[in-house]
């Protein structure tokens, strides 16, 4: 370590301490002892103050970035964006990869590069292309036998046939862009978030909807003969919960590990909304999974936000916690106290529609909760100058602080 003319710093302690050992009285000595303290912590840069605050979060924007100034963009303090893929679009037929696709992403990418920007990558496996939806067991299925269509979402959760499609679409991906990536995001539910999908909504409420019960979810179902909401005698509720809840948990411990086969950076799993609790899950298993507990009836269980679980189960290195819901400071900071249990860095973005005093409100709250990037949602929003959205200007005002 060097001073401020660049001379070693133990030149200054050794004089010091002979200053501090020709002092013959014992409250010189302390006050000395003092003086040295102070200069130490003079020399070092810091202070007990500094120490302790939080850096600023690396400040991104989420695309669509048509029309938008890159450099002009950059001169704004924004330095993360966010590089989207759709595996639909990348392999329209089962092993034919579009080249040009690949191409134009890897264009858009090193365009982002030459101004400066640090890219997140969504590789778009939400997206399943026609011919794996297609597939036997490929959509989730609800305890009525419906189908979930709303999104082209697969269910790799419990059609593991599916997942060599699923692995030769990611390493395809990182052959083709390299790996010179801030972070990849992974969550392989509908939004890219890791969860199963919303339950149906019917007027004014969701209905009850499970979604395990495919032919392939019947497999490993622990009570593959039981049904939500009918009686439990031998605790049929309690095994099925806690499989469907551990299913999810497999699910992303399989997407990290896929991920990090092709890439060494770090892998960022998306979480939405508030999570549920133990208390939660424990109400919803004397319920009989009947769907009337709190956590049920806003849908939090049947998607699978047991955000403690899943988080306590990411390995230790190389991965991060996205928050999809900044804007909400309660949901924020349940995810911060389970990132820090981990050691764990924290990224996010906030829902998106936000008018200028839940941007304020989001970007505040990024800063407070000690998040290591934070990506708007979206540029389309922003540069609308409409309807009440938060624009660029307010953005930047935030972010400047």
């Amino acid at each position: 370590m060097r001073d401020h003319v660049g001379r070693p710093t133990r030149v200054r302690t050794a004089r010091l301490d002979a200053f501090l050992r020709a002092a013959r009285h014992p409250r010189r000595r302390a006050a000395i002892a003092l003086s040295l303290f102070a200069a130490v912590l003079a020399t070092t840069g810091c202070s007990p103050r500094e120490s302790d605050r939080k850096a600023s979060p690396l400040w991104g924007l989420v695309g669509p970035y048509d029309g938008v100034d890159l450099r002009e963009l950059y001169r704004r303090k924004v330095r993360v964006v966010l590089l989207e893929m759709s595996w639909a679009s990348a392999e329209p037929a089962d092993g034919q990869f579009d080249e040009r696709y690949f191409s134009a992403v890897r264009a858009r990418g090193d365009q982002f590069r030459a101004e400066g920007f640090k890219i997140v990558l969504n590789f778009g496996m939400q997206h399943a292309p026609a011919w794996v939806l297609a597939r036997p067991n490929a959509r989730f299925t609800n305890q009525h036998g419906r189908q979930y269509e709303e999104h082209d979402v697969a269910d790799l959760v419990f059609e593991r046939g599916l997942r060599p499609l699923a692995e030769r679409y990611t390493e395809k991906v990182f052959a083709e862009l390299g790996t010179d990536f801030y972070a990849v995001r992974v969550g392989g539910g509908p939004s890219g978030e890791l969860s199963y999908p919303w339950p149906t909504r019917t007027q004014d409420r969701s209905e009850n909807d499970y979604w395990a019960f495919s032919a392939a979810a019947a497999i490993s179902n622990p009570v593959p003969n039981w049904r939500p909401c009918q009686p439990s005698p031998q605790g049929e509720a309690r095994r099925f919960l806690h499989w469907y809840l551990d299913s999810l948990v497999a699910f992303q411990r399989w997407q990290v590990d896929t991920v990090r086969r092709f890439y060494p950076g770090t892998i960022a799993v998306l979480y939405p909304s508030l999570g549920v609790s133990s208390g939660d899950i424990r109400a919803a298993i004397d319920d009989n999974l009947c769907g009337g507990t709190a956590a049920q009836r806003s849908g939090d269980l049947q998607r699978g936000y047991n955000h403690a679980g899943q988080i306590a189960a990411l390995p230790g290195d190389g991965v991060a916690v996205w928050a999809t819901w900044v804007d909400n400071p309660e949901a924020v900071r349940r995810l911060a106290a389970l990132a820090r249990a981990r050691h764990l860095p924290l990224m996010g973005e906030n829902s998106g529609r936000d008018g200028p005093a839940a941007m304020r409100s989001a970007v505040a709250e990024a800063r407070r909760s000690g998040l290591s990037a934070f990506l708007w949602v979206r540029a389309s929003e922003a540069y609308c100058f409409c309807q009440g959205l938060a624009t660029i200007d307010e953005y930047t005002e935030a972010v400047a602080g």
